[in-house]
């Protein structure tokens, strides 16, 4: 027991060993769910067509959760010589925007050619993430 004078200090500080466990709320990483904006240029897109890109766009979550936004244009080119269909898709993630574009004899096709453009940049951005900054600028020096 330590004294202070004529005061001991388990006079001074009461102790209440008697109390209830606070429970408190598990606060996870904040969820990102990525919305997808569709335009069709000049021309109206079927719903059997939406519902494609919007399955496809929701597998690159697999390799990078934090996309928050999607837009995909497609456009038809009146052009007999060359592949006509147009896809362009912008990802919105933290710090930067993705950006792929393919042009292909139909949407299915150029939105193919779009998911393996997009995968790559998605794992690449991913890896700059997770690299120390100094160890990225050793390696570009």
């Amino acid at each position: 027991m330590v004294t202070w004078g004529n005061h001991s200090l388990a006079d001074e500080c009461h102790v209440n060993y008697d109390f209830t466990p606070l429970t408190l709320p598990v606060i996870k990483h904040s969820t990102f769910f990525m919305q997808i904006q569709i335009q069709s240029i000049h021309w109206e897109a079927d719903e059997a067509l939406r519902k494609a890109v919007t399955e496809k766009l929701s597998r690159l979550e697999k390799f990078y959760d934090r996309i928050e936004k999607c837009n995909v244009i497609l456009k038809k080119e009146k052009n007999a010589r060359q592949k006509s269909y147009v896809a362009e898709v912008r990802l919105a993630v933290p710090k930067q925007d993705l950006f792929a574009s393919e042009r292909a004899e139909s949407f299915e096709g150029a939105l193919e050619l779009i998911m393996a453009d997009l995968k790559k940049q998605l794992i690449r951005h991913k890896d700059k993430l997770k690299e120390p900054r100094r160890l990225r600028e050793k390696l570009t020096q």
